[in-house]
């Protein structure tokens, strides 16, 4: 299970980080692994360049992807952008795209993701662990 925080604009180093990190996850749970995104308030939208590179991320692990969890922490204009863009990026993503869910708070991905997971990889995944690992997460990108 990979738990990032995006607090701004997703640039090409921060896609390129985001490719390691499934690479990373790729090889350790070659079943399947999950993916968290929690999005600030205000986050923009990445520029082109970087939505290409997201596409092929997404595509590259499409196949091995449980599901993929998008809890955008705010609202407005910005949010059903990022929403928008997110889901175009998944449906051109290729035959085989995530299961993907947008939420407003993180609560709202109890038994979701831990159903989901197990589903799509077998294994299981503790609810509890998993929330204090997104809390803890939020924490420290909020101290930052």
């Amino acid at each position: 299970m990979g738990v990032f925080y995006w607090k701004a604009p997703i640039t090409e180093q921060g896609a390129g980080l985001l490719d390691k990190a499934c690479s990373s996850l790729n090889t350790a749970y070659p079943a399947g692994f999950s993916g968290v995104h929690l999005f600030s308030d205000g986050v923009g939208l990445p520029d082109a360049e970087v939505r290409k590179q997201l596409q092929v991320v997404m595509s590259r692990y499409g196949k091995t992807r449980g599901c993929m969890a998008i809890v955008m922490l705010g609202g407005g204009f910005l949010v059903s952008a990022l929403q928008s863009l997110i889901t175009g990026l998944r449906m051109f993503a290729g035959p085989s795209p995530p299961l993907l869910r947008f939420a407003r708070e993180v609560h709202e991905l109890r038994g979701w993701l831990p159903h989901e997971h197990l589903l799509r990889t077998g294994q299981r995944i503790d609810e509890a662990h998993l929330m204090a690992v997104i809390q803890e997460v939020q924490a420290l990108g909020d101290r930052t």
